[in-house]
């Protein structure tokens, strides 16, 4: 009889063991989830930070094509040549 006691002792003893093993399991998938969602919202980041960029280049080339014709008619064409000179100052600002 003390043999088999002996024996559920040691038989409930794996299953705790088994049961922590898990739980280690658990805290390491959320850990490895934590480090996804830190990459997704670093990917994020730099997604709004290229809109911003973009959107500094559109007021740029605004800015460009107004002073150029503030005083005069202006055309399609003169439109995009004000955004290529925008586009060539973009080296510029990625420095």
């Amino acid at each position: 009889m003390c043999i088999d006691v002996v024996q559920v002792c040691i038989d409930v003893v794996q299953v705790c063991i088994d049961a922590v093993q898990v739980c280690i399991d658990v805290v390491q998938v959320c850990i490895d989830a934590v480090q996804v969602c830190t990459d997704v919202v670093q990917v994020c980041t730099d997604v709004v930070q290229v809109c911003i960029d973009t959107v500094q280049v559109c007021i740029d080339v605004v800015q460009v094509y107004m002073k150029r014709h503030q005083f005069g008619s202006a055309t399609t064409d003169d439109l995009w040549h004000a955004l290529s000179s925008v586009s060539c100052m973009c080296s510029y600002y990625n420095k």
